[in-house]
């Protein structure tokens, strides 16, 4: 995370700043294009957009009353997917399915949720190896 002056209302502040879009998740140059105290002063809000040419999505980053420097949250987030190898694909689609949407709910802060849909994913692919090993003896369908 970096550091750098952001404006709010006719001050400057230097606060955390987003090195990379939680959407595309490209490094680059973050623009600010609009900073807006909450409410009686509850908080900060800074609208930035991303640069990359591919993305130029907008997004929200939260700080703390007239702001603190730490940047509290990033919204919206696309969370970066975990890569797994050909044979795991082919060996047990729906354990990626179910791993993946682990994932983003995880990305989300529901980890209550998120793991429990870690194991479903794991029993997927535990299940689909053991088909593979012996798939006349395997009693799961």
């Amino acid at each position: 995370m970096l550091k750098r002056f952001i404006r709010v209302d006719v001050h400057n502040y230097k606060v955390d700043y987003p090195d990379s879009c939680p959407i595309c998740h490209h490094h680059g140059e973050i623009s600010v294009v609009k900073t807006a105290t909450v409410e009686n002063g509850a908080g900060v809000q800074v609208v930035y957009q991303c640069a990359w040419e591919g993305c130029k999505s907008y997004f929200i980053g939260y700080y703390p009353p007239k702001p603190g420097s730490e940047l509290k949250l990033l919204k919206p987030i696309k969370p970066q997917i975990t890569q797994f190898p050909e044979v795991v694909a082919k060996l047990s689609p729906t354990f990626i399915s179910v791993f993946q949407e682990a994932e983003e709910t995880a990305a989300l802060g529901l980890s209550q949720i998120a793991g429990p849909g870690y194991r479903k994913a794991f029993e997927f692919l535990i299940k689909d190896y053991a088909k593979s090993l012996a798939p006349d003896k395997c009693v799961f369908r």
